[in-house]
């Protein structure tokens, strides 16, 4: 009898040895990567009621960057890609020799680096958070306006927002497909492309987006007004006239800025 109590007081004292460890672990955790990021002012524009928990992880910033579970090899690879085609476009041999040395030394790192444990800078408590937040379509998560303030939006209100601002901008409504749209957006920027005279692949680059996607609408929540009314901006990244613009505004900015205000 003696004997099987003190096994069972041996294994209670373990689990508490183990209890304790992991929460030391956990507030060292919290400290080390947490404690030099500056706290977001948190806006609860919802009726859902937030824990103390979920605001905490909130005020880390939208901007907050997770680290991934696993080493982002694709993400380096198509990075580094990029950056060296773009220096291989300029065809000197210069610019030709620095985009080799390029890909000789990320090669050299990602062989070395990419099977390497990347340790969590979240808890799981907080990763379990995230995925709630994700899973709960009754609200929505924007930046505000001014600074990085959080704002935690109605889906309904945000998206009735978002129509208002639809109304007051020239936004166009459509019922066609978004594959057609993209499709007939990049044929009609070849078509003007090859009435220039821009008629090789290789320059074709330099203004056609591959993979082009559709411009995104979102909202900045103007905390600071009354209502909290919303401020649509537009995101034309990877859509198919992105590249066409960016040379467009290196064009017009120098002039505009020589011209009177």
């Amino acid at each position: 009898m003696a004997e099987s109590i003190g096994k069972v007081k041996r294994a209670l004292e373990k689990k508490l040895r183990e209890l304790r460890a992991n929460k030391r672990e956990s507030q060292n955790l919290k400290k080390k990567i947490q404690g030099g990021v500056k706290r977001k002012v948190v806006y609860n524009n919802s009726p859902k009621k937030l824990s103390e928990e979920q605001m905490e992880l909130l005020a880390l910033g939208l901007s907050f960057g997770i680290a991934p579970k696993k080493f982002p090899l694709i993400e380096y690879v198509t990075a580094t890609e990029f950056l060296c085609q773009k220096l291989e476009g300029c065809g000197d041999a210069e610019s030709i020799e620095k985009a080799r040395a390029i890909r000789n030394e990320v090669f050299t790192h990602l062989k070395r680096g990419y099977k390497m444990t990347l340790k969590s800078n979240l808890t799981q408590a907080q990763r379990k958070i995230i995925q709630e937040f994700k899973e709960d379509k009754s609200i929505i998560i924007c930046p505000a306006d001014k600074g990085k303030a959080v704002v935690i939006e109605d889906r309904d209100t945000y998206l009735a927002k978002t129509q208002d601002q639809m109304h007051k901008g020239d936004y166009e409504h459509t019922n066609k497909n978004e594959k057609s749209i993209l499709c007939k957006l990049h044929r009609n920027i070849m078509n003007q492309l090859i009435s220039m005279g821009i008629t090789k692949w290789k320059d074709h680059r330099n203004y056609a987006v591959t993979g082009p996607v559709m411009a995104s609408m979102d909202l900045f929540i103007k905390v600071h007004k009354k209502n909290f009314p919303g401020s649509a901006y537009v995101s034309q990244i990877d859509d198919p006239s992105y590249k066409i613009c960016k040379v467009l505004t290196d064009i017009i900015n120098p002039l505009d800025e020589r011209g009177e205000s």
